[in-house]
């Protein structure tokens, strides 16, 4: 089935070669499909509707969580024009995510605005669980420190000054590596 598929256009072959390896596996079923023609597969895959899949695209989906990756991001366009690809890495990513039981978290920091993902970053969270990340708001003051699965943690518009118990927790956050914007 997979011979049929994208190993015609050039263009895939990295992804074609990544995919076949991926399928001697005997841990992973690859299934190949158009989303155009097997809409009760894209549905199965995507039941909420969060992605908008496309030819090319790879759903990884294990241990309950799924994770969408794009054409676009398989391969990409350098500063140079030149198309890159970066499927293997983001496949393998996506794997590890997935085994593990439990997205990557974006947190939105509360307590320091009335602003609130459901009433102002709606839209913008839901950009950010496309891109498969967990989002949800994080008080400071009712944990020791950072949760160890955040991704980043996003000061969104605070109005008052952030305090000195949480300022350190965001510190060791970020001295251990952790990103915030």
């Amino acid at each position: 089935e997979l011979e049929g598929s994208i190993s015609s256009y050039p263009a895939l072959l990295p992804l074609y070669h990544t995919l076949v390896e991926l399928d001697k596996r005997d841990n992973i079923t690859l299934t190949t499909f158009d989303p155009d023609e097997d809409a009760d597969l894209a549905q199965e895959l995507d039941p909420n509707g969060v992605y908008t899949l496309q030819s090319s695209d790879i759903i990884v989906k294990a241990n309950g969580i799924t994770k969408h990756i794009s054409r676009d991001k398989l391969f990409q366009i350098d500063s140079n024009g030149i198309q890159e690809y970066a499927g293997e890495e983001l496949i393998a990513g996506a794997i590890s995510v997935c085994t593990s039981g439990t997205l990557p978290k974006v947190y939105f920091l509360t307590g320091y605005s009335d602003k609130t993902i459901e009433n102002t970053y709606s839209g913008f969270a839901e950009e950010i669980e496309t891109d498969n990340y967990s989002v949800e708001g994080l008080d400071l003051s009712t944990v020791d420190s950072v949760p160890s699965n955040t991704a980043i943690i996003y000061l969104a518009g605070p109005d008052k000054d952030i305090s000195a118990a949480d300022r350190e927790k965001l510190s060791d956050y970020i001295d251990n590596g952790g990103a915030i914007s």
